[in-house]
């Protein structure tokens, strides 16, 4: 950043721009006696206020009017950029033990279950426990494993399961292909069973947005184009799956 005074204006300078501001009769009067008393009193505390703004307000958690059990399915590989994206998921969903309940499934090769649904009652701790989670990486990205898992494993009454809850599959994947869309017509068998797909890259994107939806009804899939921006997609992943939807009878759709 660069200032410069004259007997006329003051011209401030930066990276971003510039701008200038009339000193016209402000030295001829002797309100300012030198160029260092300008720039610090006049220039720091007005223009640069002018320039830095801070948000006073934090966004307000979705607190959805309905019960919604919710796993989030997510690959291995590249975890750290997931693990950071859900965290700030979750930093826009109000998570409680009668509304927003939370489990967490990590698939590779095989799946497995980080906490399921029971595991914890606030948006704190289940950010807690997702930034806890090692950030090992590894190269496989079945995500079918994964939502088979969480179908058998967490979506289940001994799981913590509620009758009156939707269930929500909320994957995340790389441009990688497991065959999922066979996987995703049997879960979704069953009404209150919704699938949610956040995929990096294009590369078999029929394939999972047949994972989500039928009949040409894609809004369940979201893409972003890098890991490294999956934080683009924040708002519009949280408006998705917090929506709710009818819940009937549950029953327990057909078996793979």
């Amino acid at each position: 950043m660069h200032t410069q005074v004259t007997d006329s204006y003051l011209q401030w300078q930066g990276a971003s721009g510039s701008l200038s501001v009339s000193m016209q009769g402000a030295v001829s009067s002797g309100r300012y006696k030198t160029a260092s008393t300008f720039a610090t009193h006049q220039c720091d505390s007005n223009v640069l206020s002018m320039i830095k703004q801070c948000p006073t307000t934090s966004p307000t958690a979705a607190t959805p009017s309905c019960k919604l059990d919710i796993v989030f399915i997510v690959e291995r590989y590249n975890l750290r950029y997931i693990k950071r994206f859900v965290v700030e998921l979750l930093n826009g969903i109000y998570v409680s033990t009668d509304g927003v309940r939370v489990g967490f499934v990590i698939y590779d090769s095989t799946a497995t279950t980080v906490f399921g649904l029971t595991a914890h009652n606030t948006s704190a701790a289940v950010k807690a426990a997702i930034e806890a989670i090692p950030e090992t990486n590894n190269n496989n990205h079945y995500v079918n494993k994964g939502l088979i898992h969480a179908r058998d494993n967490v979506f289940t009454s001994a799981g913590g399961d509620r009758a009156d809850a939707n269930n929500y599959y909320v994957f995340v994947v790389g441009p990688y292909n497991s065959d999922t869309d066979t996987v995703g017509r049997v879960i979704r068998s069953d009404v209150n069973n919704f699938i949610f797909a956040t995929h990096i890259g294009s590369t078999y994107e029929t394939e999972y947005k047949e994972t989500v939806g039928a009949c040409s009804d894609y809004t369940k899939y979201t893409s972003v184009d890098t890991y490294e921006n999956l934080l683009t997609v924040r708002q519009q992943v949280i408006g998705n799956i917090t929506s709710c939807q009818s819940v009937t009878a549950k029953s327990q759709g057909i078996g793979l």
